[in-house]
């Protein structure tokens, strides 16, 4: 259609007329296959972060349930070992162990929003990256498709039909080099991200670790005033 619409509209037109006409026909058609494209590139990287962040909450989500029964399991052990523990003793060591279990949770829950931001961002840069491939690459079709056109239809136009030749040919070593260049600066990127993240996590464990120990220490202590308590309750019984 269209290029019958073009060979109608140039007939009888000398060289320039003829270029204008081709130019303005086809850049119609042109804007709007870019306007689609970058529609379509919208859509799917709305849809590329929701399903990074979603599939992302389902692990946190599923972690977070296997650490809350492991909370719950670690209050039944104290439950069930209470011992010799009075009820205000018990009270208050279950007080102190949910305050541990709440901060906790709390400090996962923070963990897990910057996971979902980071994993929202991981999913963008390579994206980005082949969506301005894609982007080059039309505009590529688009100059080589001008100048075939030119080729076809005003053939005396020798000197324009170069220059669009020579713009398309352009185009696609402008596509090739992007994409060659912006594919190894994002791997140096994404392992230097990595690096760092690994480093935090470390230091988020190692500080994990260390207040795990100093409550178990912690817990430690108090059994042990809770037998020395017992023993001088006996020793006080055996008295009378």
């Amino acid at each position: 259609h269209e290029k019958s619409t073009l060979v109608d509209s140039i007939q009888g037109q000398d060289g320039k007329k003829a270029e204008n006409i081709i130019y303005r026909v086809m850049k119609q058609r042109h804007l709007k296959e870019t306007v689609r494209l970058d529609e379509q590139q919208r859509r799917e990287a709305e849809a590329a972060v929701a399903t990074a962040r979603a599939q992302a909450a389902e692990r946190r989500q599923q972690e977070r349930d296997r650490l809350v029964t492991q909370q719950e399991e670690e209050l039944l052990e104290l439950v069930t070992n209470a011992g010799s523990l009075t009820t205000p003793e018990l009270a208050q060591r279950k007080a102190e162990l949910q305050q541990a279990h709440k901060k906790q949770l709390s400090d996962f829950d923070k963990r897990t929003a910057v996971m979902l931001a980071e994993a929202e961002k991981d999913v963008l840069p390579s994206l980005q990256i082949d969506h301005a491939h894609a982007r080059l690459a039309l505009r590529e079709k688009q100059l080589k498709e001008l100048a075939d056109a030119m080729k076809n239809l005003s053939p005396e136009q020798a000197e324009l039909i170069e220059q669009y030749a020579q713009d398309a040919e352009k185009a696609a070593e402008a596509a090739r080099d992007f994409r060659e260049t912006k594919m190894k600066e994002l791997n140096q990127q994404m392992e230097k991200i990595k690096a760092e993240r690994r480093r935090k996590e470390e230091e988020r464990k190692k500080k994990l670790r260390d207040q795990v120990s100093a409550l178990e220490l912690e817990i430690e202590e108090e059994k042990k005033r809770d037998e020395k308590r017992e023993k001088e309750r006996l020793a006080e019984r055996e008295k009378r």
